[in-house]
């Protein structure tokens, strides 16, 4: 548990602040930044332990959950790569009305991720486009250390999203963001036997232990 602990400190102390600063963009739009918050340090602290060479993850947007892998990844001091896909949505074709559970929207004059420093996109590739069709590509590709689900959050699709994974890859670190929409990550968790828990509106899984 130190190393847990020791992680989420990095986490507060280096990486969050450059999403507070990011905030700033936000503060007359009609819409929020996105991305995981209470969860991000779990997830970036599993990052840490697990080490993994290769991450995929659907759900872009702004770059908030991307930034929190790829610094992640870039502090594991390895050879990790981030493989991210997005159908993004963006300011112009907003309503104009405040929603802040519809997803998140690109500012104008911004591109997707653009939260992401440069320095960490020489480990970053993003494929814009629909998940269907770009995921399976992905997954064959090679080995899939760890997925990051934050993409449809209706119960058919995350479950019909992670079967596939998980007979594509095999052993991986699973993590899923919004499920309190719907108990479709736990359910699936428990039918592969796998191991996992909740922290916040997030779930985490893996083969073994947590």
């Amino acid at each position: 548990m130190q190393s847990l602990r020791t992680y989420v400190d990095e986490f507060s102390a280096d990486i969050k602040p450059h999403v507070d600063d990011c905030r700033t963009e936000f503060e007359n739009k009609p819409f929020e930044i996105g991305g995981i918050e209470v969860e991000a340090p779990i997830l970036y602290a599993a990052l840490r332990i697990f080490q993994p060479e290769r991450v995929v993850e659907v759900g872009v947007a702004n770059g908030v959950s991307s930034y929190y892998i790829l610094s992640a990844l870039e502090a594991n001091d390895n050879t990790g790569t981030l493989t991210s896909i997005d159908l993004p949505k963006y300011e112009d074709d907003h309503t104009g009305e405040w929603d802040a559970n519809a997803g998140a929207w690109i500012p104008s004059g911004r591109e997707v991720g653009w939260i992401v420093p440069d320095e960490y996109r020489d480990r970053w590739d993003v494929q814009i486009g629909n998940m269907s069709d770009l995921l399976p590509n992905e997954l064959y590709s090679g080995d899939v250390d760890a997925f990051v689900y934050d993409g449809p959050k209706r119960y058919s699709e995350r479950k019909r999203t992670f079967d596939m994974v998980a007979n594509s890859v095999g052993d991986c670190l699973y993590f899923c963001d919004d499920i309190a929409w719907n108990p479709s990550f736990e359910r699936w968790a428990d039918q592969n036997r796998l191991r996992w828990d909740t922290f916040g509106n997030a779930g985490l899984a893996v083969d073994g232990e947590l």
